[in-house]
């Protein structure tokens, strides 16, 4: 019996080492089947940052309340016009970047409405951090409707919903150095109040038009194309897009006849200066504004 038992342990011992793999022969490949994965390329289509169409409702109304903003209009439709004011927004076209005075009037006219007419006490605090503002204090009973104020937490909220950046707040008072905007904002910290003051004023002989054509998104970025044509009364020149300054006439491209109202729509487009806004997916799935490129004359 113990003969016959040693000779079982033998023999399986061999079977078991024949078994195993030598480590000097790796194992062979064998063919796979159809349901284990391969390393062969795929027929599958690479994708792309093709441009399709917008269709989602509520991102079309967001990019149309921002369109409006940096173009300081409210209309939220397809023509954007603005009449003979100081056309704040052709800095939108002629800066890059954006200086910081412009997206502090931008997200102003965003959220114009949040606004509220300031107390005596508030003004009293903005005169305090600006002793050159006391006629503000002094004079409370006339002007304190046209001094109205918002918390500067909402004001940064909202120049992040459309730049995509954090607010530097006392960045606000400094601007005063820089191109010249209305209504004026400045940034008390004691309060925490973002106060806006009035008394805009000026005029052009320009009116102009954008037209907005399409809105497409190729995932990362949502695109829109804007139309834009200036009309300029003082001698009834067209521009056919935004002029570069004030003087310039280089898109000059014909007259429109004295009296005739002109308007820019789908049916009057070849003539126009076509631009493409860009604004970036942030990180919650929304878009903010990055810049606007000029991609035809």
């Amino acid at each position: 019996i113990v003969v016959i038992a040693s000779a079982g342990v033998g023999i399986w011992a061999i079977i078991n080492a024949n078994q195993k793999p030598s480590s000097s022969q790796p194992p062979q490949p064998t063919n796979p089947t159809a349901d284990e994965p391969t390393d062969e390329p795929s027929d599958e289509p690479i994708a792309t940052n093709e441009e399709v169409e917008i269709t989602d409702t509520y991102l079309l109304l967001d990019l149309d309340c921002k369109l409006a903003a940096v173009h300081f209009v409210s209309e939220t439709g397809p023509t954007m016009y603005t009449s003979h004011g100081v056309h704040q927004e052709y800095a939108l076209y002629q800066e890059n970047p954006l200086s910081e005075a412009y997206k502090a009037m931008v997200t102003q006219n965003l959220l114009k409405n949040q606004f509220r007419v300031s107390t005596k006490e508030e003004v009293d605090s903005l005169v305090s951090r600006f002793p050159e503002l006391s006629s503000y204090a002094d004079n409370y009973s006339s002007y304190h409707d046209y001094i109205k104020v918002i918390n500067a937490d909402s004001f940064a909220s909202g120049y992040r919903d459309i730049f995509g950046s954090e607010l530097n707040l006392d960045v606000i008072n400094s601007i005063s150095s820089e191109r010249s905007y209305c209504p004026k904002v400045l940034y008390e910290a004691s309060t925490n109040l973002i106060f806006q003051l009035q008394g805009c004023g000026g005029t052009s002989p320009f009116e102009s038009y954008y037209y907005k054509d399409r809105y497409t998104t190729d995932g990362e970025n949502a695109y829109v194309y804007v139309y834009a044509m200036s009309i300029d009364y003082e001698n009834q020149n067209i521009h056919c897009g935004v002029p570069a300054s004030w003087g310039d006439t280089s898109l000059v491209c014909g007259t429109v006849t004295e009296g005739k109202e002109y308007t820019l729509n789908a049916s009057n487009l070849e003539n126009a200066g076509k631009y493409r806004f860009t604004f970036k997916k942030a990180a919650d799935d929304t878009y903010y504004f990055e810049k606007v490129e000029k991609v035809s004359n």
